[in-house]
């Protein structure tokens, strides 16, 4: 019982701290170097307590109880170019921790484990040019996913298993960048059955503003919640040599909130206001290029009179606050895979994973609500706001082969090849969410100092991975954009049986 409350009691101190990045969508191929140098196989293996996130069969042909602790670093390395920039991203380091336990009874049927870990995530920095505004913008995000929980194993003999997990999920948000939205969504009144998204939609030759999108800079923090997930599989040992299994973790939705929201409208009113005074200067036959600045002050003048009869105050500003809040759902998955073992040495497999991005990263509902600028509630109509920011994430497969050689008693070395279809389709690319990457290569080794302790080591590469943009639904300044992800991973592990 000690031992569980020390497991436990280390798996909520990593729960608070640890934060998590992606490889493969916003998964990562692995948990533990021993899966990660073979091309993160589980599912034909049984060698990791980490097992337990794809394949908690697995658990019951390990051959003893077994503790495992696991820090990784990720060095992700961006860039973005489109019509204003040319940037590498901010260079950063992600540290990442797992700890897992499986305990073993050679005289039960049944056996159990508990394990935490960085489940995965994305996160990106940059300072960008931006049309609207005159200084550089600030373009953050940082998603991490937590996973902890037990798991229960059955081992129907010497050859059969089949194990479930119910693991807690925690997730924590933060993204701040230019927001662009479609004008029609302002549905406030701007005059008796004109809308304020009419009125900047419409063309200046109908009298309106001509905007195809309005753009704020918003910022979103310290939004954070809970899940749950589940997870089954089975693993049958067909001979000495060749071992399969198979798995499916099901949907999640993370309930993400009490996050702060800041919304900025001055550069976007600033250039309406000027679009305005353009157009009352043109009202008053005088020509805007021309105007005298008594003209130009008569102008503002005016159209400052009729924003107030509108219900804008420009003593009040463009800066709102809100709560906001969203549900984020994490992709089922299934897979299937196989380890063979030619010799005593030498042991090969592949899996392959199909995972439903396409039900889950659909889009992504924000709701914002208790905005306390008044301007801003006018023109949108509410204090509330509620966007459904598109996604649109496509369904991928994950393809993992790997290798492993016993060169001694003390060491045994890895070799992995994974590629996994990108998820992201063009029209939702942005450089802040770029989980772009699709091939990795992966090398690693491990050094048993003794039958009960081992040391493992292992290095991913996600091959340079650029993707360029046609026409977005995101926002305009992503037209024709080029974005690039490349990826290191360090992982090391200590592993302590009993």
């Amino acid at each position: 019982m000690k031992r569980i409350m020390v497991v436990l009691s280390l798996c909520m101190t990593l729960l608070m701290f640890s934060q998590a990045f992606s490889t493969n969508g916003t998964y990562l191929n692995g948990f533990s170097p021993l899966t990660v140098g073979r091309g993160g196989l589980s599912y034909g293996f049984f060698d990791s307590p980490s097992l337990m996130m794809n394949n908690p069969a697995a658990l019951a042909f390990m051959p003893r109880s077994m503790m495992e602790a696991n820090f990784s670093v990720l060095m992700p390395k961006l860039h973005f170019q489109n019509a204003l920039n040319d940037k590498d991203g901010n260079s950063q380091t992600f540290p990442l921790f797992n700890l897992s336990y499986v305990h073993q009874s050679q005289n039960s049927s049944w056996l159990w484990g508990v394990g935490v870990f960085t489940q995965g995530g994305m996160g990106a920095d940059f300072k960008l040019k931006h049309a609207l505004f005159a200084e550089e913008q600030e373009y953050h995000s940082q998603f991490g996913v937590l996973e902890v929980g037990p798991s229960v194993v059955y081992r129907g003999g010497d050859d059969i298993s089949v194990g479930a997990s119910v693991h807690l999920l925690y997730g924590t948000m933060e993204m701040w960048m230019p927001f662009s939205l479609n004008p029609m969504m302002m549905t406030g009144l701007a005059a008796p059955g004109v809308t304020f998204g009419q009125m900047f939609a419409a063309p200046p030759a109908s009298g309106g503003l001509g905007y195809n999108e309005v753009t704020a800079f918003a910022e979103m923090k310290s939004m954070a919640g809970f899940g749950v997930n589940a997870n089954i599989s089975a693993q049958y040992r067909v001979n000495d040599k060749l071992t399969i299994g198979a798995g499916f973790t099901s949907q999640s939705t993370l309930k993400l909130r009490n996050g702060s929201a800041m919304m900025d409208m001055t550069e976007q009113f600033n250039d309406a206001f000027n679009r305005m005074v353009y157009g009352a200067l043109m009202q008053m036959g005088i020509d805007p290029g021309a105007a005298t600045p008594d003209q130009i002050a008569l102008a503002q003048q005016a159209v400052a009179q009729q924003l107030g009869q509108m219900g804008i105050d420009l003593q009040a500003g463009m800066v709102a606050n809100y709560t906001v809040e969203t549900d984020l759902k994490m992709p089922a998955k299934m897979g299937i895979g196989f380890s063979y073992r030619p010799s005593s040495r030498f042991v090969f497999g592949a899996d392959l994973e199909y995972v439903f991005w396409s039900v889950a990263f659909d889009k992504m509902p924000l709701k914002m609500t208790g905005g306390t600028n008044s301007n801003i509630n006018a023109m949108m109509g509410s204090s509330d706001i509620a966007i459904d920011f598109p996604l649109r994430w496509e369904d991928t497969y994950v393809i993992k082969i790997g290798a492993e050689f016993k060169m001694s008693e003390a060491l045994t070395g890895r070799l992995g090849l994974v590629h996994g279809k990108n998820p992201v389709p063009s029209e939702t690319l942005f450089p802040v969410f770029p989980a772009i990457v699709e091939h990795h290569v992966t090398a690693g080794l491990s050094w048993y100092l003794s039958p009960r302790l081992g040391l493992h080591f292992a290095y991913e590469l996600a091959l340079n991975k650029s993707q360029t943009v046609d026409k977005s639904i995101i926002a305009s300044e992503y037209d024709g954009s080029t974005s690039e992800l490349m990826e290191h991973l360090f992982y090391l592990s200590l592993t302590v049986g009993f």
